[in-house]
């Protein structure tokens, strides 16, 4: 009767580990006894395609996420821009009612086009 592997006796060197190389098809193979069947070319194919999919995919979103920034961020300093020639023209004597109007439109803004674009381009996996 052998030790349990992984165990050793006092005083005796610890053997190195060893690294299983199985790999999953060999599994497959082993517990039902039947080889999985080599891919065919159609199969390549059709991996090869969604791969490159969702690498464009990917690519796309990126894109689009900044370019969005960029237009979310003109947008905004023409607001402003638009906002202190308003200001310039009133002499500076602008109502706390409209100064308020102007913070809280920009806030919603910023916030709301910020979530539509996260969640167009990242739709949830129920949505997809």
């Amino acid at each position: 009767m052998g030790w349990p592997e992984g165990l050793r006796l006092p005083g005796k060197k610890k053997a190195s580990a060893q690294v299983d190389t199985k790999t999953t098809d060999d599994l497959v193979a082993n517990s039902s006894g039947i080889s999985p069947a080599p891919l065919d070319d159609a199969e390549m194919r059709t991996r090869g395609a969604a791969a490159k999919d969702a690498e464009q995919n990917v690519s796309l979103k990126k894109t689009f996420a900044w370019a969005l920034l960029a237009l979310l961020a003109l947008q905004l300093a023409a607001t402003n821009v638009a906002f202190y020639i308003f200001a310039a023209s009133a002499s500076w004597h602008i109502s706390d009612s409209v100064m308020l109007g102007w913070m809280a439109a920009t806030v919603v803004e910023v916030i709301g086009i910020v979530l539509v674009v996260v969640k167009n381009l990242f739709p949830t996996r129920a949505a997809v």
